[in-house]
Parts: C-alpha cells; structure tokens; sequence
C-alpha cells in the first residue's frame, strides 16, 4: 500500500486506467494500442491518450509527458506501434508490483 501511495505523490496525474496500461505494458512488452485495448476491455480512444500521456503528452498539454512509456513503429507497419517502458517506467512498474 505505500508503494501506491508513493506512486500517487509522485505522479498525481496516472488514474487508475493508466496504470493499468502501464503494468500490462510491463507484462507485455511491444504489445501496441489494439492489443492493450483488446486485453483491457477499453476503448481504442481512450487507450490512445491515456499511453499519449505516458509518453510524450498531447500538444498544449506539457505538464503531462510522463516519458514511461516509448511508443516506436512496428516493423513491417508503420500503421502500428509498439509500446515499451522506458527505464522510469519499469522502475515504475517494479514498484508497483512489488510486496513489501
């Protein structure tokens, strides 16, 4: 329960959504939008903004680059990408996973 609460005043942003994209990240690493959308039970969209989020933000919206997440094409299609934690998200990510 601490590591949560760490996690919360460390990063006030993540809901409860985001953290669960980036742990199933964690547990799936290259998974793309579809994927996690599909594992998830969310919507494509939602998805979508919330790894935007975890990555790099959205424009007018700096205060919400996180840089957990990577997000690179896939090979063979551009149309897809995967998604990796960057190493602040898997210490992320281990923390959260981990019982104390």
């Amino acid at each position: 329960m601490n590591n949560l609460i760490d996690v919360a005043g460390q990063y006030p942003s993540l809901d409860l959504a985001s953290l669960l994209i980036l742990l199933t990240i964690y547990e799936h690493p290259g998974f793309c939008i579809r994927e996690l959308s599909e594992v998830l039970l969310m919507d494509q969209k939602t998805v979508q903004e919330k790894v935007a989020m975890l990555a790099n933000g959205r424009k007018n919206k700096k205060w919400t680059r996180l840089k957990l997440v990577t997000v690179e094409y896939k090979v063979g299609d551009r149309r897809m990408r995967d998604l990796m934690l960057t190493e602040a998200g898997r210490v992320l990510a281990e923390k959260l996973t981990s019982v104390e």
